[in-house]
């Protein structure tokens, strides 16, 4: 189980990066897959495709995600900033959930009782210097043009504002989240290990 602390302390800015920091999380579809992208962003419990892994939002299934790409949830509609906590089960998941679930459930619970005004900004990229001579020379061979010496690239930004206040006694709750994400390309050729 992941708390909410341990969500803020992290600092994702996608639940993708969230998840794939698990140990039983296989990067599937999203931000990093280069070749073959849908544009979604789906859980992989122990490597059995994602269309194994069970996802649910309050204990109720999500939809497919897209419906050129696989049909696993995409989980981009998952605002990082209302989750409350992160449940993952990987043993004996099919014998509750049925086979949808045979590599295991994932289940975001999301705060239900937030009050107040959240304003969430969030930046990183990735720095790599690109000082591989034997792939340097592999590249050059082939006649591909050299990816640039030292560089800080593929970033990321993410911008959010949650509103929310309780209503009739604590007997209601109203949210509201906006969120900005934008997050720049990174192609193979930036690296000399893909060059």
């Amino acid at each position: 189980v992941l708390g909410a602390q341990e969500i803020q302390f992290q600092g994702s800015v996608q639940v993708e990066d969230l998840i794939n920091s698990l140990p039983q999380v296989f990067a599937n579809q999203g931000g990093n897959l280069a070749n073959g992208a849908s544009g979604t962003s789906t859980i992989d419990l122990r490597g059995l495709g994602p269309n194994r892994t069970l996802v649910l939002l309050n204990g109720r299934r999500m939809p497919a995600g897209s419906p050129s790409g696989p049909v696993a949830p995409d989980i981009n509609a998952i605002p990082t900033s209302l989750i409350e906590r992160v449940e993952v089960l990987t043993g004996g998941a099919s014998a509750v959930y049925g086979s949808d679930a045979v590599s295991g459930v994932v289940n975001f619970v999301m705060k239900d009782d937030f009050e107040g005004v959240q304003i969430d900004a969030n930046y990183n990229g990735y720095w790599h210097n690109n000082s591989n001579n034997q792939m340097q020379k592999l590249v050059a061979a082939r006649g591909f043009a050299q990816a640039p010496g030292e560089v800080w690239d593929g970033t990321a930004y993410d911008l959010s504002m949650t509103m929310g206040s309780n209503f009739a006694d604590g007997k209601g709750n109203a949210t509201v989240f906006v969120g900005y994400t934008n997050t720049s390309a990174l192609l193979q050729s930036e690296r000399d290990y893909s060059a």
